[in-house]
């Protein structure tokens, strides 16, 4: 009897605390370490990652690229903390699991942990139009809370994207593109307690994904005004300007179908979410080698967690090109009012690019920064 009375508290206070998320994080469907280290900034992206940036931009590439990437995302702190859950899942009897697992929870309290990882991609990029297959993006984010218990609120995307865009010029001064995106999503918001995890029990279960297949796409916009030789705008020419905006998501309708290749149970994950993004790249005077470019940017405007600090977004690149084979990028920026820091280097057809950035997981009242670390390898054509 005490044991049903135990299974029902627990069943209970688990579908209290899962009534409501710990996590407000704006999650963006599409990263790279250039943009997150300029501040979550894109407008500068002028590489084959425009066609999942901003597709107007295809129509001003000057050469195509190939690219065939890997790239994984963390924190210290998760590092620490999976492998902590990991040691108190194997210390004893059940109670003394369940002991050391809370023990572990309490202890990390409101931290926002979380990696993404895999992430795989292939993007084939021409000046006018861009082609990308995504196979695999993963993204988990954890935080341990007091739900009445220990617990752990556990977010979870998982996506599979095909994508096609092309991008026009008109005039001299304006471009626009789209980018049309199949993509198959599973997703995960629930609380998971400590009994779960016991005995090297999975954070995450496949009967625990809602998952759906949605076709969208987004619209992009760049204007470039023309350099005035007379008047007050002659000094646009010492920092030339851009402006773009890109609507996300135009339809964001939901699901129409599901194949249930990860788990039987019904429902529709969470909506990629309508939003827009606007902002500006100021193109400053090239010396040497080096090409610097100033960003800002307001984005994710209309999702339901946008706040003006969420959404601003400032950065800084200074790229930098010897030859065809060897070209690289430093980037600095703020990020929903977080430093952000990266660097990429290329040889030949060998690319590496790493970045530190931070995401708001919490709100205007209460906010709580993920600090995560993040490295891509490409292979560059």
């Amino acid at each position: 009897m005490h044991r049903l009375i135990i299974g029902m508290t627990l069943l209970f206070s688990l579908h209290a605390y899962a009534a409501d998320t710990l996590n407000f994080n704006i999650h963006q469907q599409y990263i790279t370490p250039r943009s997150l280290g300029m501040g979550g900034t894109f407008m500068g992206i002028d590489d084959y990652n425009a066609l999942l940036y901003n597709p107007a931009m295809l129509a001003r590439l000057e050469e195509g690229d190939l690219n065939f990437g890997i790239q994984g995302a963390t924190s210290f702190k998760t590092l620490d903390f999976v492998s902590d859950i990991s040691d108190a899942s194997d210390s004893g009897s059940d109670s003394q699991q369940i002991d050391a697992i809370n023990a572990v929870l309490v202890a990390n309290y409101g931290t926002p942990l979380g990696f993404r990882f895999p992430h795989l991609q292939a993007i084939w990029a021409r000046p006018g139009w861009g082609v990308a297959i995504l196979p695999l993006d993963l993204s988990v984010t954890l935080i341990p809370n007091d739900g009445g218990l220990p617990a752990l609120d556990v977010t979870v995307y998982q996506d599979t994207t095909i994508a096609f865009g092309q991008g026009k010029n008109i005039g001299k001064y304006f471009s626009w593109g789209y980018t049309g995106k199949l993509i198959y999503r599973g997703n995960v918001n629930r609380a998971i307690l400590s009994s779960e995890l016991i005995n090297g029990g999975e954070i995450v279960q496949e009967s625990d994904f809602k998952e759906g297949l949605t076709l969208d796409a987004d619209l992009g916009v760049l204007y470039t005004p023309p350099i005035a030789e007379e008047g007050m705008w002659r000094w646009f020419k010492f920092a030339k300007p851009t402006f773009g905006l890109v609507i996300r998501n135009i339809a964001d309708y939901g699901y129409f179908e599901s194949f249930k290749l990860i788990s039987e149970q019904s429902g529709s994950p969470e909506k990629l979410g309508r939003r827009v993004d606007i902002g500006s790249k100021w193109e400053l005077p090239e010396f040497w080698v080096f090409k610097p470019r100033i960003l800002i940017e307001e984005r994710d405007m209309f999702h339901e967690y946008f706040s003006i600090i969420k959404g601003l977004h400032l950065g800084a690149e200074l790229a930098w090109k010897v030859s065809g084979w060897l070209q690289g990028s430093y980037q600095v920026g703020l990020s929903q009012g977080y430093l952000t820091a990266g660097i990429g280097a290329q040889l030949a057809w060998f690319r590496l690019d790493l970045a530190t950035y931070s995401e708001e997981i919490g709100t205007a009242d209460a906010t709580k920064e993920n600090r995560q670390y993040i490295v891509k390898l490409n292979l560059n054509f």
